[in-house]
């Protein structure tokens, strides 16, 4: 589970490595380009996890993976009045993220906060556990 950069962490791992992490939970996931100039990533993937929704487009030009996933964005969480060109912008990058793994009809739960900001402990009061047990069912340990 994650905030913030965490969130990406979360969908990075899983996306990356389903084989380990298939069950992936975000709070204001961080979508969008955080990455360093000089990350060795930055060659494969310019506009950073920008690249699940826009740009590449990773989320709708790859094989399906079997991920369940909980996405979350506040309507005034980070960069929310930023615009697309920036990269910088939360809910749109969540938005589309969520948009995307709808049109790929991954097995997912989108919620958008009002009246809320970046990870705002409210809005995991009210979820979390809602969160956890849709996350998790369906579940059959080994």
């Amino acid at each position: 589970m994650g905030c913030s950069s965490g969130g990406a962490a979360a969908l990075n791992m899983g996306w990356f490595r389903p084989d380990l992490f298939r069950r992936l939970i975000t709070y204001s996931g961080t979508f969008v380009d955080q990455q360093d100039d000089d990350a060795a990533e930055e060659a494969q993937y310019p506009l950073g996890a920008w690249e699940y929704h826009s740009s590449m487009k990773l989320i709708e030009h790859s094989e399906k993976k079997p991920l369940r996933i909980f996405t979350h964005v506040s309507e005034q969480d980070n960069g929310a009045n930023s615009p697309e060109a920036s990269y910088h912008n939360w809910v749109m990058a969540n938005q589309r993220t969520a948009d995307a793994l709808k049109a790929r009809g991954y097995n997912y739960r989108f919620v958008f906060s009002k009246a809320s900001k970046h990870c705002d402990r409210r809005v995991l009061e009210h979820t979390l556990a809602d969160t956890l047990v849709w996350t998790w069912r369906g579940y059959h340990s080994e």
